[in-house]
């Protein structure tokens, strides 16, 4: 029953990553180009359009790319046993200066030296696709707290928020690619829906689970690997 739905959704991925890599050439291309045109008073708004489109579907063709490959598994043969309290530590330290420049805090509460074996650029990535999309989503003057803790053979990470919320109903279809809760501000911010989708799957190729809600203010994401 489920085998021909599961067949389009292969196709849809084999079509969206054999896409993306065609269009990267021909958008090398124009970008080169734009690079070399010269600049006057008549075009110099037209060569910034263009220069400004072609980075925004660069970044396009880049996250579709990076999502069809891990849609694809990653191999266990990168996992190496890691010390996911310092990736997490590491990471949240990066963002405190982004942070800060809005005027929010980040607090931590890391359990020291837990051990897990994973892919350490893939676990680096969800967490800042989940720190960054918590500092845009925040209030000024608000603090961003990540919490780590280990309980028997469960890693538990939480970051939370306090600002604008997950639509009731939605948690979990901003999971989704191209889930976009406000199409006209991501749009201003070069955001197409495919950070938490990645993340998604990182966590699933790593045998974790990610959940968010919203409650009181307050958004909560959590996400929990079974450390073996």
């Amino acid at each position: 029953i489920t085998k021909p739905a599961l067949d389009s959704f292969n196709k849809q991925k084999d079509f969206i990553a054999d896409a993306s890599h065609e269009l990267k050439t021909p958008l090398a291309v124009i970008i080169a180009s734009s690079d070399e045109l010269k600049e006057d008073k008549k075009n110099k708004k037209y060569i910034e359009n263009i220069k400004y489109e072609s980075e925004r579907m660069n970044k396009l063709i880049s996250s579709l790319l990076d999502l069809s490959t891990i849609e694809s598994g990653t191999t266990k043969d990168s996992f190496k046993e890691e010390n996911i309290s310092k990736i997490t530590e590491k990471t949240c330290l990066i963002f405190e200066s982004i942070a800060y420049e809005q005027e929010i805090n980040i607090d931590t509460n890391i359990e020291k030296n837990i051990m897990f074996k994973c892919n350490k650029d893939e676990i680096e990535r969800v967490i800042s696709i989940i720190i960054d999309n918590a500092i845009k989503h925040s209030t000024k003057s608000s603090t961003i707290k990540v919490n780590m803790s280990k309980i028997k053979n469960t890693i538990n990470l939480e970051i939370i928020n306090n600002g604008e919320g997950i639509i009731e109903g939605e948690e979990e279809k901003i999971f989704e690619r191209f889930y976009r809760g406000d199409k006209s501000r991501n749009r201003s911010e070069n955001r197409y829906g495919l950070g938490l989708a990645i993340a998604k799957n990182i966590v699933i190729n790593h045998n974790g689970n990610i959940e968010a809600f919203s409650k009181n203010g307050l958004t909560t994401f959590k996400i929990s690997f079974k450390n073996k």
